[in-house]
Parts: C-alpha cells; sequence; structure tokens
C-alpha cells in the first residue's frame, strides 16, 4: 500500500498518498502533488495497518 509523508487522508483516517486512491475524483481534499515528483511516499505493509484498524499494538 502507498502511503505519504506529508499528507493526512482526511476520509481514509491516515497517510495514503492520494495518487493512488480510487476515491479522489470525488473527495474534497485531495493533495495535488504527483508522487514521482514529490517523492514523498512510501510502501507499507498491509498487515501492519489491519492490526492498527483492530487496535492491537504492532511493530512498525
Amino acid at each position: 500500500m502507498k502511503m505519504c509523508e506529508i499528507f493526512h487522508c482526511d476520509h481514509r483516517g491516515d497517510r495514503y498518498c492520494c495518487y493512488f486512491c480510487d476515491s479522489k475524483d470525488t473527495c474534497r481534499n485531495p493533495c495535488q502533488n504527483n508522487p514521482y515528483r514529490c517523492g514523498k511516499f512510501f510502501e507499507k505493509d498491509e498487515q501492519v495497518i489491519i492490526r492498527r484498524r483492530n487496535g492491537k499494538q504492532c511493530q512498525g
């Protein structure tokens, strides 16, 4: 999953990269940067995100 170092998504509630989001066209406050130009995106393990949503402590 692609995440962003500088932008926090109002709708999804985490640092998801807007460029790769399916809801970008209908979003009220999307990031206008291209992740390949700004260089602020990074890959995040899907399992870490699932554990945080379930309220469990996790490393990473």
